[in-house]
């Protein structure tokens, strides 16, 4: 089946616990607007772990407020 609704994925190169070519391969896939967020250093649990969570969360509020949705 073919979901075309936007997409929006977050993933570091640096996570050890699933490989970055994994979300490049679900970019890939996507039929609709999707958008690969990188980042370079985060670990695998940024988005919940205090030092990380700003830097992580910025790109789904930014994504959010823009209204592309």
């Amino acid at each position: 089946r073919k979901l075309t609704m936007p997409i929006l994925l977050l993933h570091s190169k640096r996570d050890e616990t699933i490989p970055f070519r994994d979300a490049e391969c679900l970019a890939r896939a996507a039929h609709g607007p999707r958008r690969l967020e990188a980042f370079e250093d985060l670990p695998h649990d940024a988005a919940i772990e205090p030092p990380y969570m700003t830097r992580f969360w910025a790109p789904v509020i930014a994504y959010l407020k823009s209204g592309k949705l």
